[in-house]
């Protein structure tokens, strides 16, 4: 299903014929990948205090929604040229170099320079 067509749907189910709105909420309920809220608000119209809200819970979906990819979330490495340029100027006297993201992950993206979580900087060892 098109981003946009998964948007209409939750956004408005009324707007299809019969029940198929609905349908598609309670499918996608079902597959816990969104959540029905009861109606709130705090304006005085009818459709805010009438209509229950609809979340999308599953991040997969969430990501795809909002057009997040993977590439998108990959560091890109022309952050990194200076890095592997002091590394290839260096050779052997370079030890490593730490490319510092708000990522939640640590791991080597290339030979001796590693991608860390900027977090880990406060963190002492066991936590």
């Amino acid at each position: 299903m098109a981003p946009h067509r998964l948007c209409f749907v939750l956004g408005d189910a009324s707007r299809y014929p019969g029940s198929h709105g609905d349908n598609y909420t309670r499918l996608l309920e079902a597959l816990f990948l969104i959540r029905r809220l009861s109606a709130w608000g705090r304006t005085l119209r009818s459709r805010t205090a009438h209509s229950p809200k609809l979340h999308v819970v599953d991040s997969g979906l969430a990501a795809y929604l909002l057009g997040i990819t993977p590439e998108n979330l990959e560091v890109d490495t022309k952050a990194l040229r200076g890095l592997v340029a002091l590394r290839d100027s260096l050779g052997d006297q370079f030890r490593a170099g730490y490319f510092l993201n708000t990522g939640s992950e640590a791991y080597q993206i290339d030979d001796r320079i590693f991608v860390c979580p900027i977090d880990r900087l406060w963190q002492t060892n066991g936590t």
